[in-house]
């Protein structure tokens, strides 16, 4: 079970889906938006942490 804050929501995804990413500026209007999507998960897949990585880094970018 996650752990829950006041005045936190935790949302289950990837910063690489652009539509999610959108609906999230959308729905929280943030003023300020860290992203730390990096991550090493499986050394024979490291196309996929690169397009997190990069494809994730333009989805935020946009938004702002």
């Amino acid at each position: 079970m996650p752990q829950t804050h006041e005045g936190m929501t935790i949302v289950e995804g990837s910063v690489a889906d652009a539509a999610l990413v959108s609906r999230l500026f959308f729905d929280f209007k943030p003023s300020h938006v860290i992203h730390s999507a990096a991550s090493y998960k499986d050394p024979n897949d490291w196309i996929e942490d690169a397009r997190v990585n990069v494809e994730g880094a333009v989805n935020v970018a946009r938004r702002r």
